[in-house]
């Protein structure tokens, strides 16, 4: 979020963001294939995640960035 926003998000923001994380890993959990896909990397498509990493939690955290990426705050910034 700071290094998006170059700010700290409030707590209403902060609320929102780890609810979409939580029901997004939630719903990935209910498809690991999607989950799997999202997260894979490197030329063969392989996750190549470190033991212990959840795929559909990091899928939720990939589409918390997105959210961040993707704000108008984050493109314009004045």
């Amino acid at each position: 979020f700071r290094r998006c926003l170059s700010r700290r998000p409030t707590a209403e923001e902060l609320n929102v963001l780890l609810q979409l994380q939580s029901e997004t890993a939630s719903n990935f959990k209910l498809n690991p294939e999607k989950a799997s896909k999202l997260v894979a990397t490197g030329i063969d498509g392989k996750s190549g995640l470190p033991d212990g990493i959840d795929s559909a939690n990091l899928a939720g955290w990939v589409a918390v960035s997105r959210v961040l990426l993707n704000l108008d705050e984050t493109i314009n910034r004045e």
